[in-house]
């Protein structure tokens, strides 16, 4: 992993193509932000912009993969929030697309998966400005908010309380798994890794963001009978740690002008 603290300019996002609005704050049918998405990645390319709408879009699954390329562009005198209601995780973007979204909240995601973040999991370029993640978990520990193996762009967002959490630990022997304290395992607690956001590889440039009161916490082990009951209990410790705002596990990170706190 690389980490640059220099100055970064990247292109602002080209996209062609048509432009579908968000005409209602359901999660579903025509003129959702659900069926938007659907068109767009039907069509390969766009813009989904949200029609003087001001309010909260709360999902009850996932929204699409963002397959195409494609902007959401949010309004610049109103908000639109995208709600998980604490049980999903909110959006993905497909490997090969170049997606930007800007103006858009992303609140109240959970995810359960290591390799998924709970607003929004990045495997193409990305382009985030102007949005904000606020509590949102990933409750298997690797991204709170955003977990990105592509190319990250975020630029005058803000993270609060977001939280990466470790898996606890279970019973049983410890399996042969190599680095088993990053996910979990017998006995032993899985780590928690960044908890705004975590970059698995490709680059993450962060320009003039906050960070504020993200959480990494690792699970906790498991404590055995004393004696044990049986031979196959083992405790383990609790797992460890590693970036309450931002872990980079490998790629190129470049920070200009951000604060964490």
């Amino acid at each position: 992993m690389h980490l640059l603290l220099l100055g970064t300019v990247l292109a602002s996002v080209a996209v062609g193509g048509p432009r579908w609005e968000v005409v209602h704050l359901g999660d579903t049918g025509e003129g959702s932000l659900r069926n938007a998405i659907e068109l767009a990645n039907a069509a390969g390319t766009g813009e989904i912009g949200f029609a003087g709408l001001d309010g909260v879009i709360q999902v009850g699954s996932p929204l699409p993969t963002l397959a195409a390329n494609v902007r959401l562009v949010g309004p610049t005198n109103r908000s639109i929030t995208l709600s998980g209601a604490g049980q999903h995780a909110l959006l993905s973007v497909a490997s090969g697309v170049t997606v930007e979204i800007s103006r858009l909240t992303f609140t109240l995601a959970r995810a359960s998966q290591p390799r998924h973040g709970s607003a929004l999991s990045n495997a193409g370029s990305l382009r985030l400005l102007h949005c904000r993640f606020e509590g949102n978990t990933n409750e298997l520990g690797w991204g709170g908010a955003i977990y990105s193996e592509g190319d990250l762009l975020i630029q005058d967002s803000v993270f609060q309380n977001n939280a990466a959490l470790g898996t606890p630990g279970t019973p049983g022997r410890t399996p042969n798994v190599p680095h088993r304290s990053f996910g979990g395992g017998a006995g032993a607690g899985g780590s928690g890794m960044g908890g705004a956001v975590y970059q698995a590889r490709g680059t993450l440039d962060l320009l003039r963001c906050e960070f504020l009161n993200n959480t990494a916490r690792g699970g906790s082990g498991i404590v055995p009978p004393s004696p044990p009951l049986m031979i196959e209990m083992e405790g383990g410790l609790g797992g460890k740690a590693y970036g309450g705002a931002l872990f980079c596990f490998d790629g190129t990170t470049r920070i200009v002008g951000c604060r964490f706190t």
